[in-house]
């Protein structure tokens, strides 16, 4: 009986101390974006990381970005724990690592081997990302490497790829598709291929048209014409540190990401680029 009470009383008080923490969360100011993600977390962020966040989402709520996006995670949080949580729509299911990819606190996923993270979402189920207004991206922490690999993406066809695969890079070549025939019309000669930071594709508009910009680091890069076969991917997640290729991991990167996106075409480009990188400077990266 009184290891049952002692029981019972060391529960309430670890109880107290969570419902304390939080309550802490509140007082510091946190908008209630912060709070929710805070809350969906399966461990309760450092502070340090949930300032950030809050900061973050106060910047892209300011530029109007924040209700455009879909997803949106933060790797280069305290713990994979907060990581795998997109602060957008925190309530969706969590991200899931495969393998043994390298997590490190305030930087971010660096794949190894056939590792990556099932990214638990299909992006057509998706609302603001859209066939002709869509944009995705991720934040690279390493150099691009020389080869055949994918940061993130999903092709749901093998004829017609509506091909989300992104920095793929092949000599100074970087394969951005966007909701297209995965047959090659978006690769690029890549001045900044290998700068590290922001990689950011943006489709406005349907096919056959000057539709599609791919920008590093707030600058442009190109703007090229879309394929004929359009349509967003369907059946498969999308993932992280490699491609869905109809269902099967390929392409694996060993790249170290620190952020990644789904969101609409419409978002404001400069915007999300001084958000972005107002976090990298709060966390470090």
């Amino acid at each position: 009986m009184k290891k049952l009470l002692l029981y019972i009383f060391l529960l309430s008080l670890c109880s107290c101390c969570i419902k304390k923490h939080l309550y802490a969360q509140e007082e510091l100011g946190f908008n209630d974006k912060t709070q929710s993600w805070i809350s969906h977390c399966s461990a309760i962020p450092a502070i340090k990381a949930s300032v950030a966040v809050n900061l973050f989402i106060d910047d892209e709520t300011n530029d109007a970005n924040f209700g455009l996006y879909d997803r949106l995670w933060i790797f280069g949080l305290d713990a994979s724990t907060s990581a795998l949580q997109s602060i957008v729509n925190p309530s969706s299911t969590t991200a899931v690592v495969h393998g043994s990819p390298t997590f490190t606190a305030y930087q971010g996923y660096t794949g190894v081997g056939s590792s990556y993270i099932d990214m638990e979402v299909i992006l057509s189920s998706l609302t603001n990302f859209t066939q002709n207004s869509s944009s995705y991206g991720a934040y690279l922490r390493v150099a691009s490497q020389q080869g055949n690999f994918s940061d993130m993406g999903v092709a749901s066809n093998s004829y017609v790829q509506t091909t989300i695969g992104l920095f793929n890079y092949t000599g100074n070549t970087i394969v951005p598709y966007n909701n297209e025939n995965g047959s090659g019309t978006s690769q690029y000669n890549a001045s900044s291929a290998g700068t590290v930071g922001l990689y950011v594709s943006i489709r406005t508009g349907a096919t056959g048209g000057a539709s599609q910009a791919f920008y590093v680091n707030n600058s442009s890069q190109t703007n090229t014409a879309l394929n004929n076969s359009s349509g967003v991917p369907t059946t498969y997640d999308a993932l992280a540190l490699a491609a869905n290729n109809i269902g099967t991991p390929a392409r694996f990167t060993t790249h170290q990401d620190g952020l990644q996106f789904y969101a609409s075409g419409t978002i404001n480009r400069t915007g999300q680029y001084n958000s972005i990188f107002n976090i990298k400077a709060r966390l470090s990266w």
